[in-house]
């Protein structure tokens, strides 16, 4: 098993999409050169590059039942706890957090339940005070429009040298 923190499965939106977002992140996000615009569906995800060809086939196995979904970003959001985070807030329909749900039930060595609610979200920066959140919170809602986009694969990524994620394979959903 890989250490915790190591690995993720994530959904990243289509390229035009990303570069609207990387132009936020870029002002906003300090880790924008670590891994490009996504959302989270699995993290901490237990498991190496390693060992990831051996455990592949049964997460094939378990998106075979999910078919590929639109997303809709319409909302800016933001968290206050534990860190000050502004965020897009996918309209997914619940197709994100059953995603979510269904892996954790059935992957409960690899992926820890965690205190925190899964909340399906894009990040677009961090902060050290509310004034600088809401600052960028009006900034980037003058500029934001709604964005769309289908998901067909989750991706696993790990993280590799100089804390950069590495996009390491693709999960096509509703194939087995």
């Amino acid at each position: 098993m890989a250490e915790i923190g190591e690995s993720a499965l994530a959904i990243f939106p289509s390229a035009e999409i990303s570069q609207t977002i990387d132009r936020w992140r870029r002002v906003y996000d300090p880790y924008v050169a670590l891994i490009p615009p996504h959302i989270t569906v699995v993290y901490p995800l237990g498991i190496s590059p390693q060992v990831w060809p051996e455990v592949r086939p049964i997460f094939i196995q378990s998106l075979a039942q999910f078919q590929p979904f639109q997303v809709k970003i319409t909302t800016l959001n933001s968290f206050f706890s534990p860190q000050m985070v502004l965020w897009l807030q996918p309209e997914e329909n619940e197709v994100i957090s059953c995603l979510h749900t269904v892996l954790e039930e059935r992957f409960p060595g690899f992926i820890p339940r965690g205190p925190l609610t899964f909340v399906p979200h894009l990040t677009l920066g961090f902060f050290v005070s509310r004034k600088k959140l809401e600052q960028a919170q009006y900034k980037i809602s003058r500029e934001f429009k709604s964005m769309e986009f289908t998901v067909e694969e989750l991706v696993y990524a790990a993280l590799g040298e100089g804390k950069r994620w590495e996009l390491v394979d693709h999960l096509p959903l509703g194939k087995s």
